[in-house]
């Protein structure tokens, strides 16, 4: 089996790209998978921007992207990469908590706006003043500025304010399972299997 190359931020990416790519809405009702996904015969069909797919794809290939799927109203609007094989995976996490986190915040569950003060989250060594100051957009951004690495492996506690510096940090997403379940009172890893069931 091969070992495949996950971007963690690889969904944020065509997200924060979507208003580029999106170009007028579509008219058809969801369709509902079954066996097999229905394509659109090209984006343009599902209202998006061929010229700025391919663009981003240009850039995920630039970064080494093993697979990308684009679906819309429940059909594929491009894909490329090993999408139908299975393979081993790392960090897909950070990518499910992307999805639950949106579902949580529209219903009104998670204000990305509240601080790790506020929310009483609590670490070891004990967070700073300023790192409590950090707030759950923070968290989903990889831009905390709370480090709990190794020493020598990573950024200098209290190097960075909260939105500063981007650095991938494994703290940041373990905190979001952790508010996660907090504030909707839902096992995460229940939670995944019900959204993605």
């Amino acid at each position: 089996m091969r070992q495949r190359t996950i971007l963690p931020f690889a969904t944020l990416l065509l997200a924060s790209l979507s208003a580029e790519l999106y170009a007028q809405p579509a008219t058809q009702s969801p369709i509902y998978p079954d066996t097999s996904w229905m394509q659109y015969s090209t984006p343009e069909e599902a209202g998006w921007s061929s010229k700025k797919i391919t663009e981003v794809k240009a850039f995920a290939d630039s970064l080494g992207s093993d697979a990308v799927m684009l679906i819309y109203n429940g059909a594929i609007v491009t894909e490329w990469g090993h999408n139908t094989e299975v393979e081993f995976i790392a960090s897909i996490y950070k990518s499910l908590f992307n999805a639950l986190y949106g579902i949580a915040v529209e219903d009104g569950k998670i204000d990305t706006s509240s601080t790790l003060g506020e929310l009483g989250i609590q670490a070891n060594p004990s967070l700073s003043e300023t790192e409590k100051e950090a707030k759950v957009i923070h968290l989903l951004s990889a831009s905390s500025g709370v480090y709990r690495t190794p020493e020598g492996r990573g950024p200098v506690p209290g190097s960075a304010r909260p939105g500063e510096r981007w650095y991938y940090n494994g703290w940041d997403f373990n905190a979001l399972g952790s508010i996660y379940e907090q504030e909707t009172g839902e096992v995460i890893f229940k939670a995944i299997e019900i959204v993605y069931s």
